[in-house]
């Protein structure tokens, strides 16, 4: 993984952290860097707005939450095939 990409991954976990426990209004781009080990002025680099790092919070939220939907689709699919 570059850099670059760990440094995103970064900035939204720690985005994701702090808007579920301070909430999205309380919290500041500036606690956002201070918890990803960045500048606050990277998070800009990385995301126009603080709304753009919570929709890519939400994104990949999504993402996690479509593969988790299909393992267990799939683990459903193969115990009834083992189960017949």
């Amino acid at each position: 993984m570059k850099k670059s990409e760990r440094t995103r991954n970064s900035i939204v976990e720690a985005a994701a952290i702090l808007f579920s426990e301070k909430g999205y209004e309380a919290t500041s781009t500036k606690e956002i860097a201070l918890a990803s080990g960045v500048s606050e002025a990277s998070i800009f680099k990385y995301f126009i707005t603080k709304e753009s790092l919570f929709k890519a919070i939400i994104s990949s939220l999504l993402e996690m939450l479509k593969s988790f939907s299909y393992q267990s689709l799939h683990a459903d699919v193969i115990l009834n095939i083992k189960e017949k």
